[in-house]
């Protein structure tokens, strides 16, 4: 059994993208979770940021439900962490440090052998991938096993 972390954007995006390999893994026994690094507030028209914040939030978490998967999420809003955002373009570095760290305690929590990520995340900032990769290396180091880092998308 392996524990498969998928880290996407928003809520939906990976469901969207590849629900079918994760029901593969699940159906193999693997352990299998969703990161969401935004909550999507900014998904809609007509809801308001603090209730498409619950709204998406309990979608996510009733799919994942249904399919055995767990979700959780980083916490940022939307836009915190979009890259093409020139308002916030001295903010990016330190959102950039904070995702970092806010990986670093998930992977910290489970015990990783497969990672999915989103592709527009790694076109964020390279630095995300390089977290990860060395909190994995760290883990290789002191005898864990193999892991497998994947980008959808």
């Amino acid at each position: 059994m392996y524990t498969v972390l998928v880290i996407a954007c928003h809520p939906d995006d990976m469901e969207i993208a590849c629900a079918g390999t994760l029901l593969k893994c699940k159906e193999r026994g693997d352990r299998v979770v969703i990161c969401h690094l935004s909550s999507g507030n900014l998904g809609h028209v007509i809801i308001p940021p603090d209730e498409l914040t619950v709204i998406r939030g309990n979608e996510a978490k009733a799919a994942g439900k249904l399919a055995g998967i767990e979700v959780i999420c980083a916490g940022f809003n939307d836009l915190d962490i979009y890259d093409n955002n020139k308002e916030i373009h001295d903010y990016i570095n330190e959102t950039a440090h904070l995702l970092g760290k806010k990986l670093k305690d998930v992977l910290e929590l489970l015990n990783i052998s497969q990672i999915v990520i989103q592709g527009r995340v790694c076109r964020f900032k390279e630095e995300y991938l390089n977290c990860i990769r060395e909190e994995m290396n760290k883990r290789q180091d002191k005898g864990g096993s193999d892991y497998l880092l994947t980008v959808a998308i």
